[in-house]
């Protein structure tokens, strides 16, 4: 993911300076209940940002290069490896300072057209979330930690879903964090009610999104934290 620089101007024309004109003027609306002072200060502040950016040409504080987008991201501030994924999945990951917009609308995960890979499918609690990852267009396959298969299905997809309990939780994990590693966007890995030693190993590791369902439950309740960027799920 590099900066293309042919298109800076373009990018001033048709992106910053529709921005920046459209939060003068919503300042301004406000001033009339919040006063004209805040609203300057504000105005100010912003017209002092459009011009470092367009003194940057495209790299800022949320536009970096990079060959790969580390997998460690907060869920209230958003960094380059946040707001690279927008660049990825353009209808996802709006936010640009504070991860209010996609916390509040749930625009934190893509689902629609990814590849999902989801053992236990058998289980209720992982037909509940295929049947709901297919609803929201979701491309989704199932196969079981034990399948001879396995390697080869975890190296055609990018979400493992793992609806039910296994011995294999960590190989498998371990397994597809590694096919994953050359990939711009980590391999992404649901695991429902982990081992504690696994969710230890991999939540905070780089290479790899790792979320922890805390228990079998509801699948849309699932996704109505994961959408939102959660990577522990109640």
């Amino acid at each position: 993911m590099q900066l293309q620089r042919e298109y800076t101007r373009g990018n001033i024309i048709h992106h910053l300076l529709p921005e920046y004109l459209t939060s003068v003027v919503g300042v301004v609306l406000l001033s009339f209940i919040f006063g004209w002072l805040p609203g300057a200060i504000v105005v100010s502040i912003r017209t002092v940002m459009f011009v470092i950016y367009c003194a940057q040409k495209g790299e800022d504080f949320t536009h970096a290069p990079t060959k790969r987008i580390n997998a460690n991201r907060s869920l209230i501030f958003v960094g380059p490896n946040y707001h690279a994924l927008h660049h990825v999945y353009v209808n996802q990951h709006y936010s640009s300072f504070v991860n209010i917009f996609d916390l509040v609308c749930g625009t934190n995960c893509q689902i629609k057209d990814r590849r999902f890979l989801v053992t236990g499918a058998h289980s209720e609690y992982g037909a509940a979330m295929m049947a709901e990852l297919q609803r929201r267009g979701g491309v989704v396959d199932t196969t079981d930690c034990s399948s001879s298969n396995l390697r080869e299905k975890l190296d055609d997809c990018d979400v493992l879903v793992l609806a039910e309990g296994s011995d294999r939780y960590y190989s498998t994990i371990e397994t597809f964090r590694t096919l994953g590693k050359d990939r711009l966007v980590p391999p992404e890995v649901w695991a429902a009610a982990a081992p504690a030693d696994v969710s230890l190993t991999f939540r905070n590791s780089p290479d790899v999104i790792y979320r922890q369902i805390a228990q079998y439950g509801r699948a849309k309740l699932s996704l109505f934290f994961i959408t939102r960027g959660f990577n522990l799920v109640p």
